[in-house]
């Protein structure tokens, strides 16, 4: 199920969805609220404001398990989303949880927060530029007091051609990545990687659209991290997309 805490999933906020990599601050107080079981929520609409609450299970599946651990709701969130005009909107959210991990009973509870907001402009007849900024921020997570990660997106898009990025900054610590450290384990570091990419669309069969792209990642690194990396590394993939959604009646 997905909480009423965080900004639009990666996978369906428009900047996201042509890149099928997960943002590196997922877990930092961006997208883990729609990971969660045993949702129970409502949501008010007033004018262009909403107002989502929610309780839920607090805690996380494992990752190596597939399935949602089922429990009591015992934990809550909540979030604001305001639609300035079409094409601007803001959200701001605030999740407690009780008991988020499994593996580490004696972690009573976590705070979640997350600011973002998205924008649609239209450069010209043919050409449209959607972009967001997303903040997200975690307490208590890989025995730190608190880790902060900030996301940039944009989409570029003329129809067949979608030109398309992330910038992320983020803090991570070298226990959480399993990295051997002669400083604290837990120091809390800086880490950030801008991605580019470009999708073509080939065809669209009855609403479902083929395309073909590419994209190049950039790492930086500090040095605690990079030598465990070989530096600050460069990655890329090359990749076909079906992408698409039909109702049946």
């Amino acid at each position: 199920g997905e909480t009423t805490d965080g900004p639009v999933a990666f996978m369906h906020r428009p900047t996201g969805t042509l890149n099928s990599d997960a943002p590196l601050g997922h877990h930092v107080g961006q997208d883990a609220g729609h990971i969660s079981s045993t949702v129970m929520g409502g949501s008010l609409k007033w004018g262009n404001s909403r107002f989502e609450l929610s309780t839920f299970h607090g805690e996380e599946p494992k990752p190596s398990e597939i399935d949602l651990p089922m429990g009591n709701p015992n934990s809550a969130g909540g979030r604001w989303i305001q639609e300035w005009n079409p094409d601007f909107l803001t959200v701001i959210s605030l999740a407690y949880l009780h008991h988020p991990e499994h593996d580490e009973p004696s972690l009573d509870h976590q705070w979640r927060f997350s600011g973002s907001l998205y924008h649609h402009f239209s450069i010209s007849e043919d050409w449209e530029l959607h972009h967001a900024f997303i903040y997200g921020g975690i307490s208590s997570y890989d025995n730190t007091q608190f880790l902060n990660s900030f996301l940039e997106e944009f989409w570029l898009t003329k129809g067949g051609p979608n030109f398309w990025g992330r910038i992320e900054v983020l803090q991570r610590t070298p226990d959480e990545l399993h990295i051997a450290t002669t400083t604290d384990s837990n120091q809390r570091l800086w880490v950030s990687a801008m991605t580019l990419g470009y999708t073509h669309y080939l065809a669209d069969f009855e609403g479902v659209t083929l395309g073909v792209g590419a994209s190049v990642t950039k790492d930086f690194l500090p040095e605690q991290l990079s030598l465990s990396y070989g530096g600050s590394p460069w990655s890329g993939k090359v990749f076909l997309q079906l992408k698409g959604m039909r109702m049946w009646h």
